[in-house]
């Protein structure tokens, strides 16, 4: 009985000094039961549903896509001016297009299950809505655009191009000579985390953007702790868009990659040449080993988000946005890798 009690004490002991030391990944948000509602348009379902684009048709799409028709015409398929009288023509030939039609029929075909999707996209939302309840929810608006966008944001709408999320084996993207690097983001579980990721970084956009790398990479991990926060159950490869082996390289290489920025010099660098060296997506980090991954600063900029959200537990995600010098945050977060 005696050691039977001893071992139960150890225990207690080894749980509580474990669960003090556990590092905080994320801000927990409870929404169950509390879920707001959100707005889904599925714009290429209503654009290929028609097989004329007469004035009237022209009416419609402006009056019920206000802001997102013009951009889809102007910007996104490029075909002219949303004022031209000849841009439904345009449109006509779009969707009429062979190769258009059987990309809208493929595209559907693998999308049959996007309602659950939507789950993700309304918990996440309700998450955000729950920190920032000033803030606007979006509209959510589907399309296709021939493998232009995935991922479109204005201030009112939030634009998912579901023929860029096919998955890895879709056979158009080895035609269009994609990365495989690129190629293996653009799968169906990665459009949640990339939309979540594609508003956050509108809304909260970086004050001054010539500023140096350090600055820029913590500003990253605010974002990507944030989607974390918001995307729980989400896996990492999925939050930072790595796959297994990228994402174990960081973790095993934390501390090198760490030291090489500061053994180099280049924290505090503003050359824009490093910025998108450390920061931009690329098969991998010129000057690294061909197994780091592109963006493996936004990774490190989580770290050490993640170390200062640890050891000041009462921060919130508020709190965490209105500090806009990250050397603060890198001092008192304490951070050194392992």
């Amino acid at each position: 009985m005696d050691k039977y009690l001893k071992i139960s004490l150890f225990a207690m002991i080894f749980l509580l000094f474990s669960c003090q030391n556990d590092e905080r990944a994320y801000v927990d948000i409870p929404v169950e039961g509390n879920e707001i509602p959100i707005t889904v348009k599925r714009f290429e379902q209503d654009l290929f549903a028609h097989q004329n684009f007469s004035p009237d048709s022209m009416q419609y799409f402006n009056e019920t896509y206000p802001d997102f028709f013009p951009a889809f015409v102007e910007n996104i398929i490029r075909i002219g001016r949303i004022n031209d009288p000849a841009t439904g023509l345009y449109l006509q030939k779009f969707v009429s297009d062979p190769n258009i039609r059987e990309l809208y029929d493929y595209t559907k075909n693998k999308w049959t299950d996007f309602p659950d999707y939507v789950r993700q996209l309304q918990l996440a939302f309700t998450r955000y809505h729950k920190v920032f309840p000033e803030k606007k929810i979006p509209e959510i608006i589907t399309f296709i655009s021939g493998f232009n966008y995935g991922i479109v944001v204005d201030s009112t709408y939030l634009g998912l191009g579901l023929d860029m999320f096919l998955g890895s084996d879709c056979k158009y993207y080895p035609m269009l000579a994609i990365p495989k690097y690129k190629i293996k983001q653009m799968n169906k579980q990665n459009l949640v985390p990339a939309a979540i990721n594609g508003w956050l970084t509108t809304e909260f956009e970086l004050d001054n953007p010539d500023t140096d790398l350090l600055t820029k990479m913590i500003h990253q991990g605010k974002i990507l702790y944030t989607v974390k926060s918001l995307l729980p159950e989400t896996p990492d490869t999925l939050i930072f868009a790595f796959t297994g082996k990228k994402l174990q390289w960081c973790e095993e290489n934390e501390e090198q990659l760490w030291y090489y920025l500061v053994d180099n010099e280049l924290l505090y660098n503003k050359e824009e040449k490093q910025s998108l060296r450390f920061l931009a997506d690329a098969p991998f980090i010129s000057g690294l080993p061909k197994e780091s991954p592109g963006r493996a600063g936004q990774w490190l900029g989580y770290q050490i988000v993640k170390k200062y959200m640890t050891k000041y537990p009462e921060a919130t995600l508020r709190d965490l946005f209105a500090i806009k010098d990250g050397k603060e945050i890198l001092i008192k977060s304490k951070y050194k890798p392992d």
